[in-house]
């Protein structure tokens, strides 16, 4: 399991397929001719004559763009490029994006299982969209009933977030879903909850992010805190003006089940792991 990858630029990758190219023209190593003939269908049954015969610079190129993880060398400049306009922008990169929407695929599947267990129906959950926003526009698009939930991971840097709307809570615990309802309205205070209730409560949905991030990282969500009114949280997450990217799923009805949010300063040394599911687009 990997947490990061090495982060390399076009200058870099200019170097390798130069490299790659020279080492090709005079009585290529084994790993060399093992290189090209795993990532260029034209020389996958070459001999080692035909090779230095035909292979190009830009055959080359080919080659190192496959060995990054995609299908041309102008695709692999692309996302280079957008990454890194993407890093002094401080914003997610579309591949980053798209791993990102990938995992949360994974989640939508357990949280449908989930909540399938617990109504006895056929109710269905899938992404509904990923997107990038500053903080505080996130903050205004909250939908109306529901509360939330902060947290940290040693991998991250810094606190992540989930909304859990009342629709998915009343499926889970109905109980313990109305008396939730009363501390968000201000009937009911939240020191009057028990200690652990909110484990109790939610702990499988811990469980099913958990579970859905582990081929990137072994997360261990801790020091959870609740938010009765997500508009004005009690810890800071972010910046007003950070770029956050959060991910929705919602049911086939259009009602929304969950939605995760994660600064990109929390991500940072996640983001290349995560361009890499972008690209394969599975996990």
């Amino acid at each position: 399991m990997s947490i990061s990858q090495p982060r390399v630029n076009l200058r870099q990758l200019r170097n390798q397929a130069k490299d790659l190219h020279h080492d090709s023209q005079s009585s290529a190593v084994a790993d060399v001719l093992a290189r090209i003939r795993q990532h260029h269908p034209r020389f996958a049954d070459a001999s080692p004559k035909q090779i230095e015969a035909e292979f190009s610079l830009q055959e080359a190129q080919h080659v190192i763009a496959r060995e990054n993880g995609h299908d041309s060398w102008p695709k692999l400049v692309a996302a280079v490029e957008d990454r890194e306009v993407a890093d002094r922008e401080g914003r997610f990169a579309k591949d980053a994006l798209r791993g990102l929407e990938n995992l949360h695929e994974v989640l939508a599947e357990l949280l449908q299982a989930r909540l399938r267990r617990a109504s006895q129906t056929d109710v269905e959950v899938r992404v509904q969209f990923t997107d990038q926003v500053t903080w505080a526009e996130f903050q205004g698009s909250r939908p109306i009933g529901c509360w939330s939930y902060s947290y940290l991971e040693q991998s991250f840097a810094g606190a992540a977030t989930f909304d859990l709307p009342l629709i998915t809570a009343r499926v889970m615990d109905p109980a313990f879903a109305a008396i939730l309802t009363e501390v968000v309205t201000g009937t009911r205070h939240y020191d009057t909850l028990q200690e652990g209730a909110h484990r109790n409560f939610a702990g499988g949905l811990f469980e099913d992010i958990e579970e859905a991030w582990e081929p990137v990282m072994a997360m261990d969500m801790h020091d959870i805190e609740f938010e009765a009114v997500p508009e004005k949280p009690r810890r800071r997450v972010a910046e007003p003006a950070d770029v956050v990217a959060y991910v929705q799923l919602s049911t086939a009805d259009g009602d929304v089940a969950l939605r995760t949010c994660y600064p990109f300063k929390a991500l940072v040394p996640l983001l290349e792991t995560l361009a890499a599911i972008g690209r394969r687009g599975t996990i």
